[in-house]
């Protein structure tokens, strides 16, 4: 698989083992192509446009996964949008309002949402 501009990364499971792994998505050809580690290994390859490649799958083999890490934390900033809160005929808060989203909150596609 050679990687062009545009790449389509997932974090995917293999239907038959469960494995978990990151790969390089080409929905066209219908193929996961392994990426080797995490983000942090492979992520400045992917950018230069040379990552070290591993075993391709079909994407009728894999499940796609949430994006994240299991140890990854989504932090947010609400009401921070003052045109959104004023269409909503809300105030401007005195202080952001943040919030933390743990990585069980999070679910991939077609995951179902307990």
């Amino acid at each position: 698989m050679t990687l062009g501009v545009a790449v389509k990364i997932a974090r995917i499971a293999a239907q038959a083992t469960g494995e978990r792994s990151w790969a390089a998505v080409d929905p066209e050809q219908g193929a996961a192509t392994l990426l080797a580690g995490g983000p942090h290994d492979w992520a400045p390859d992917v950018l230069s446009g040379a990552p070290a490649l591993g075993e391709t799958l079909g994407l009728d083999t894999v499940r796609l996964l949430a994006p994240l890490e299991p140890t990854s934390r989504v932090f947010g900033v609400g009401a921070n949008y003052l045109a959104h809160l004023e269409k909503l005929g809300h105030e401007r808060p005195s202080s952001l309002v943040a919030y933390l989203k743990p990585f069980s909150a999070i679910v991939g596609p077609d995951d179902t949402i307990a």
